[in-house]
């Protein structure tokens, strides 16, 4: 497991208040607003740092392995807009549904060696934060999503906060 310092790939940032999805996302000067943006721009490797509150429900891409995302806060907490810090900005990382929700988890990750750092994960009532997804398919046309890591989140609400199908292994869940 990489320590998000040292992770390969390029580093992009999202910030739910203030990023603009035509920023090239690569500093906390310039971030995407939205995950979904940094989802359609990631390459196998790459970090996601995030602050504020990611109202999304979005499918991870395929063939993106090795993806790291961290919350950007000390603790999982809810991503109010106040406290701010001394630059204005709002601090906290959490990830909800959006005002209407569908039918479906917050992220369904699709492959391998995906990581989740210090999010608070507040689900929908219908499905789970995360779904951990893995089908028969073989070669390029498989999806395995097995070893994934939670560290230091947060599964407030929900049907379920991880939902496997398909028999995911080597899944850690550290801290939560």
């Amino acid at each position: 497991l990489y320590q998000a310092d040292e992770a390969p790939g390029t580093t992009y940032y999202v910030d739910a208040y203030d990023g603009k999805n035509g920023d090239d996302g690569k500093s906390w000067t310039t971030p995407f607003l939205t995950m979904a943006k940094a989802f359609t721009t990631i390459r196998s490797g790459d970090t996601i740092k995030f602050r504020g509150k990611i109202l999304e429900q979005l499918t991870a891409p395929v063939q993106v392995f090795d993806i790291t995302i961290i919350g950007e806060s000390n603790l999982p907490r809810h991503a109010d807009a106040t406290p701010a810090d001394r630059l204005g900005f709002s601090h906290g990382a959490s990830w909800q549904p959006p005002a209407a929700p569908t039918t479906a988890p917050l992220v369904k990750v699709l492959q391998q060696g995906w990581t989740f750092y210090n999010i608070l994960f507040d689900g929908p009532a219908d499905h789970a934060c995360v779904q951990l997804h893995s089908d028969a398919g073989a070669g390029n046309a498989e999806r395995d999503a097995s070893h994934a890591a939670f560290i230091n989140c947060k599964f407030a609400n929900g049907q379920d906060g991880i939902y496997c199908t398909g028999g995911q292994h080597h899944v850690l869940v550290k801290g939560c």
